[in-house]
């Protein structure tokens, strides 16, 4: 069973920050062709995407899962905008994955070596996924108001 947090206990901009310090430790990695910087670009490209993608959620009012799985948040996004449907889901399960492999250790027959070209795909994948996520939050701030108008006197 998942467990959910209110998103009334997180601020957008505070999910949102930390999404962009792991973009930018991402980056930090993307040139180095060292096992463990491959790996670190994977981990903290997933890690700024399901950061970008809990922060829609939390800005709409949808209490948040405690999960990892990028998918499962891609379709809770879904489920209030269509749009996000353009997000590859595929591209979105290889991120889990590689996530998981990097953060995790493998059964010997699981191994799976992280190329240069998979750490590349990563950080590009939340480049992309980033700014279509922190577009629809901006669309948010610029939905009116749809509480009530009360013209109360007193």
């Amino acid at each position: 069973m998942v467990k959910y947090y209110s998103s009334e206990n997180y601020s957008v901009e505070d999910w949102l920050n930390q999404a962009s310090d792991d973009l930018r430790t991402a980056q930090d990695y993307i040139n180095k062709d060292e096992n463990y910087a491959r790996k670190n670009v994977c981990l903290h490209s997933h890690q700024s995407i399901e950061k970008n993608l809990k922060a829609y959620l939390i800005a709409k009012k949808v209490d948040i899962p405690n999960s990892h799985n990028l998918e499962k948040l891609q379709k809770m996004c879904e489920e209030i905008d269509v749009n996000f449907s353009k997000i590859n889901s595929s591209n979105l399960r290889n991120l889990t994955g590689l996530a998981s492999d990097s953060r995790y250790p493998q059964l010997e027959h699981e191994k799976r070596i992280i190329t240069a070209d998979d750490a590349k795909k990563a950080y590009n994948s939340a480049v992309e996924i980033n700014d279509f996520v922190l577009n629809k939050i901006k669309e948010i701030d610029k939905e009116p108001d749809k509480s009530p108008d009360l013209d109360i006197d007193f």
